[in-house]
């Protein structure tokens, strides 16, 4: 079955307290993005590509055979493909190749932003390792590293080393959904309520 990625409609005005998500996505810091259901992550990551294609930022999207995103659905999410460098790797691999190949980008210095998608797997072994090697690679190149999970509310954050957990919840409107998220964790970033972000589907949904 295709991801679905909503299309972003524009952020109404912001109060002086209030931000969007990608306020919390830092340079140099790991975020992630959590959520036990399969809602809300997809559209939450493509709205980050999206800002950081905004200022500038090429982005890479690193996930298994067989995950999201659906391409069509990233265009019409407005995401500029000349910008975003989509890398699919064996099932085979498994977390670690994942990880191996988000190095590999971040060391290139080319990517301000990298989309790491952890959703089936997350690397066996001590998390302060894998995240320590892509924390040193984000603060170096003033990269964003943005890690997918199926993480449920209760359980920790993936590693020591996110400084940002965000749950994304979907609520269907009559002409669209509203994404509204749930910080779960931020460690010294600024402090602020997180607006949600209205979306419509993609045709045909």
């Amino acid at each position: 079955m295709a991801a679905v990625s909503l299309r972003l409609l524009p952020t109404p005005a912001l109060a002086p307290r209030e931000a969007t998500a990608f306020a919390l996505a830092q340079p140099g810091t790991l975020i992630e993005v959590s959520s036990a259901l399969c809602v809300g992550r997809c559209t939450l990551a493509t709205s980050f590509v999206r800002e950081a294609q905004a200022e500038g930022e090429t982005s890479t999207w690193v996930m298994l055979d067989g995950s999201t995103p659906y391409g069509p659905d990233l265009l019409d999410a407005g995401i500029d493909p000349e910008a975003l460098l989509v890398v699919r790797l064996p099932l085979a691999g498994g977390p670690h190749a994942l990880v191996r190949a988000a190095e590999i980008l971040l060391r290139s210095g080319g990517f301000g932003l990298v989309v790491l998608d952890l959703v089936t797997s997350v690397p066996r072994g001590s998390p302060a390792a894998w995240q320590g090697r892509l924390s040193g690679l984000a603060r170096e190149h003033r990269a964003r590293v943005v890690l997918l999970s199926s993480t449920p509310t209760e359980e920790a954050s993936l590693g020591p080393l996110v400084t940002s957990r965000i749950e994304p919840h979907r609520r269907r409107t009559s002409n669209g959904f509203v994404l509204s998220l749930d910080p779960l964790k931020s460690k010294g970033g600024p402090r602020f309520e997180i607006v949600p972000s209205f979306h419509t589907p993609p045709d045909g949904l």
